[in-house]
C-alpha cells in the first residue's frame, strides 16, 4: 500500500529508471485473482493524462501489444462504457497523424481462419435519436485515393457490396444522395 498523504507531491510516487539493456520486463504481474488485476480510480477532476507513452528513438515494439491466447474467448480487448450518462467534449478515440507521409494503415484488421462466424467486423447499434452523422468522412485537401474501396480479390463473396434496408417507417429517409455540385 503507498499512501501518498495530504501534502501536494513534486515528484512521482513510483519511479523505474532502468538503463541497462536487460531483456527482462521492468513491471511484471503474474496474476490469477477475481478482481482487476490494476484498478485506477480518479476521485477528483484531473487534466493530466492516466497513462502518458513517449518514445524518445526510433522503437521498433508495441505501445500496447495484447496476446488474445487460449481459452479467453468471452473476454474483450477494450470496453468503453459511459455509465454516467453523460455527454463528452471529447472524441473516445482520437488519432492524429501529424503532417508526415506514413506508408501503413492506420486501422488495420486482417481476418484469419474461419473469420466472421457470426459477428460483424464494424457493428453500429444505434438506439437513441441522434443528429450528427454516424460515419463522417470529411475530405478538405486535395487528394487522388478513394473514400471508400471495395475489391474482391480472392475467392467467391456471395453477399453484396451495399446492402440498404429501410424500414417502411422510415418515409422521409432515401436509400442514396449523389450531390456533386459545380463543376
Amino acid at each position: 500500500v503507498l499512501e501518498a498523504g495530504a501534502a501536494a507531491r513534486t515528484t512521482d510516487l513510483v519511479y523505474i529508471n532502468d538503463d541497462t539493456t536487460s531483456s527482462g520486463g521492468a513491471l511484471v504481474i503474474d496474476y490469477n485473482g477475481t478482481d482487476d488485476a490494476i484498478n485506477i480510480n480518479l476521485t477528483a477532476a484531473s487534466a493530466a493524462n492516466v497513462f502518458q507513452v513517449a518514445y524518445p528513438a526510433a522503437a521498433t515494439g508495441n505501445v500496447f501489444d495484447i496476446a488474445m491466447d487460449g481459452a479467453d474467448i468471452a473476454a474483450g480487448v477494450f470496453t468503453v462504457t459511459n455509465g454516467a450518462a453523460r455527454a463528452w467534449t471529447d472524441a473516445m478515440f482520437d488519432i492524429t497523424t501529424g503532417a508526415v507521409a506514413f506508408t501503413d494503415n492506420i486501422f488495420d484488421v486482417n481476418i484469419d481462419g474461419v473469420g466472421l462466424a457470426g459477428g460483424d467486423g464494424l457493428a453500429f447499434d444505434v438506439t437513441e435519436a441522434y443528429v450528427a452523422n454516424l460515419i463522417d468522412i470529411d475530405i478538405s485537401a486535395l487528394s487522388t485515393g478513394n473514400a471508400f474501396d471495395y475489391a474482391a480479390s480472392a475467392g467467391s463473396p456471395s453477399g453484396d457490396v451495399l446492402n440498404i434496408a429501410l424500414a417502411n417507417t422510415s418515409a422521409a429517409a432515401q436509400a442514396l444522395v449523389v450531390n456533386s455540385g459545380a463543376r
